[in-house]
């Protein structure tokens, strides 16, 4: 969960952004992107919380980070994943502007928008 704050020029700015990209998340069905589950709106703490899909092993980075190695095989899965997502973003008008890559399991990564 991802939350973001609401008053003030400059994160009124980043806010206008953020709704943009949730705007499109909801549109969005693949398998090979982290999934946009609810939006809530908490005015009381002036707080946007964005409840996402969940990424177990993290970012593909933080896990070479951490010292573990893909093999080939998984090297050539995680880059057709990235590259099915992708398609499909472009399929749609969309650009992933991010270099910001989920894994929800030891094989598939999801695309994260980068908000």
């Amino acid at each position: 969960m991802r939350s973001f704050g609401k008053k003030g020029t400059q994160i009124s700015s980043a806010m206008d952004q953020v709704l943009q990209e949730v705007a499109i998340m909801k549109k969005l069905d693949h398998p090979n992107l982290v999934k946009l589950h609810e939006v809530i709106d908490d005015s009381e703490s002036d707080q946007l919380f964005l409840v996402m899909e969940y990424a177990a092993q993290g970012t593909v980075q933080t896990i070479l980070e951490n010292g573990d190695l893909f093999s080939e095989t998984r090297t050539a899965a995680t880059v057709c994943a990235i590259l099915e997502g992708l398609v499909y973003l472009h399929a749609h008008h969309i650009a992933h502007r991010g270099t910001n890559y989920m894994s929800s399991s030891s094989t598939w990564p999801l695309l994260l928008f980068s908000i």
